[in-house]
């Protein structure tokens, strides 16, 4: 008999031992494990909204812990200490008597190569940065594209078997989360993190009356609407990953989004693209991108 937990991605976590069935279908820790559903919280506020005595919420989420229902996704502070902040692995669990069983995939997850770096046992390990709508920076900018951070979310979400929230302001990232993958969204008027990485790109945006995409590898220029999508090593952590998904004018940014989700399987390890954003209805909004490099 095992405990089977469906997070949102369909994707099947088997809990094999015995023990932790047990421990799951405990009256007091099944409510508590409920609560947690339906709000990730610390263990303190978790006892208040319970009615129930906070040493003993304390020892049953320890418990849930080690049978790998929950875990901490992140941690607050709260009057000088630190409070784990707890979360379900699941949002629905289901008991398999059959020893046998086993789940038929649908769809087999298959991450491009370029992107295997953007990802840590299956989960997405990386920060989204999208420029602020917010006036900011020297040239005072409102980034207008980022609400193309939903098409980009949700590609970047289908390859991967569990999701956490990962995505930032340009004015609000942190400098330690610089550090970590970094996915860059929209181009280096509105989006400061871009600006610090554009000049060293080997495609790079270069601003005028008309944004126009510099190639440094053909010595090409692209006017109008085009994207470019570059993977280089991230400047603050040569361990870890930079994606640059930016367009000289909205619709090149999403021709570059386009571009990443259209054709993203057949790049290589590296790529350094551009894209020409096109319209094919007619209606004003990119619908289609065509690979100029």
């Amino acid at each position: 008999m095992r405990l089977v937990g469906k997070n949102k991605s369909t994707k099947t976590k088997l809990f094999k031992d015995p023990e932790a069935l047990r421990k799951a279908l405990n009256p007091t820790r099944w409510e508590i494990l409920k609560e947690i559903l339906e709000k990730q919280d610390y263990p303190a506020n978790i006892a208040r909204r319970m009615g129930m005595d906070p040493q003993k919420v304390y020892y049953h989420i320890n418990e849930l812990r080690k049978t790998g229902l929950i875990k901490v996704v992140r941690t607050k502070d709260i009057r000088g200490a630190t409070a784990r902040i707890y979360r379900s692995v699941a949002p629905a669990m289901s008991v398999v008597a059959k020893e046998n069983w086993q789940e038929k995939s649908s769809k087999e997850i298959v991450v491009p190569e370029f992107l295997k770096d953007f990802y840590s046992k299956g989960e997405f390990d990386a920060k989204i940065v999208v420029g602020s709508p917010d006036p900011h920076g020297p040239h005072n900018a409102r980034a207008r594209d980022g609400y193309y951070v939903g098409d980009l979310a949700m590609y970047l979400g289908s390859l991967a078997s569990e999701t956490d929230l990962c995505t930032r302001l340009d004015t609000e990232v942190r400098e330690k989360e610089l550090e970590k993958n970094l996915v860059l969204l929209g181009g280096p008027i509105v989006n400061r993190v871009m600006a610090e990485v554009n000049d060293d790109l080997p495609i790079k945006i270069v601003e005028g009356a008309v944004n126009k995409i510099s190639s440094s590898n053909t010595g090409e220029e692209y006017r109008e609407d085009h994207g470019l999508l570059v993977k280089e090593v991230n400047p603050w952590n040569y361990d870890k990953s930079i994606l640059v998904v930016a367009g000289n004018s909205i619709n090149g940014t999403k021709g570059a989004i386009i571009g990443l989700t259209n054709y993203g399987e057949s790049f290589g390890e590296k790529p350094e693209k551009v894209f020409q954003a096109l319209d094919l209805d007619g209606d004003g909004v990119a619908d289609s991108a065509e690979i100029k490099e």
